[in-house]
């Protein structure tokens, strides 16, 4: 697949949701440009069966592990290829079908990245958001979920860094960062838990 932008900026390369056999069985490279030469931004190489999507995206898929594939292009085109052995059947029960939307930003990302930090004694560990830069909105604001439940936000956040937690050791978070402006700027930090260095 190849997406090209009729304009300059950023574009956007999401999945919702599919299902991948094992990289010994199928595999999937997505680059920035308009050739697999380009710079390579996403490629599957998990040796368990995975869904592309985000956490919670499975619909057939049982006990799903989550890549969560969003990745973003400067050049202005997007080249997606995908190899498979045939092994397996996509339209099977178990396997849920590709969707993925393409998009050209009408924003500016915010920059944000984040640190874990342990709290061995306490069984318990926190998340440190850095956010480097707003991109153009006013603010972002901070959603997260602990094992699936119900989101938590934090509003109106500004460069700097703001500490979530503390949470169980045993805990899941996943963490978006939402661009007040346009949710197609929104940033998800994906799945995190405990770094698991914490001596037993």
């Amino acid at each position: 697949w190849l997406y090209t932008s009729v304009g300059t900026g950023v574009m956007r390369l999401k999945f919702l949701r599919g299902t991948i056999e094992s990289s010994t069985y199928d595999d999937l490279r997505i680059y920035d440009g308009t050739s697999n030469t380009g710079t390579l931004l996403f490629e599957h190489t998990a040796t368990a069966l995975r869904q592309l999507g985000p956490v919670g995206s499975a619909v057939l898929t049982p006990n799903p592990i989550y890549s969560s594939v969003d990745v973003f292009a400067a050049s202005g085109s997007i080249y997606m290829e995908m190899t498979s052995d045939g092994s397996a059947n996509c339209g099977g029960t178990e396997f849920d079908p590709w969707e993925w939307f393409v998009v050209c930003l009408d924003c500016q990302l915010p920059a944000v990245n984040y640190t874990v930090a342990d709290d061995c004694a306490n069984d318990q560990f926190s998340i440190n958001v850095d956010v480097q830069a707003l991109g153009d909105a006013p603010s972002v604001t901070l959603s997260y979920s602990v094992n699936g439940g119900a989101p938590v936000t934090v509003e109106n956040v500004g460069v700097g860094v703001e500490n979530l937690g503390p949470f169980a050791e045993t805990d899941t978070i996943n963490l978006l960062a939402i661009h007040t402006g346009s949710e197609l700027c929104n940033v998800d930090l994906g799945a995190i838990t405990s770094t698991g260095t914490c001596p037993l």
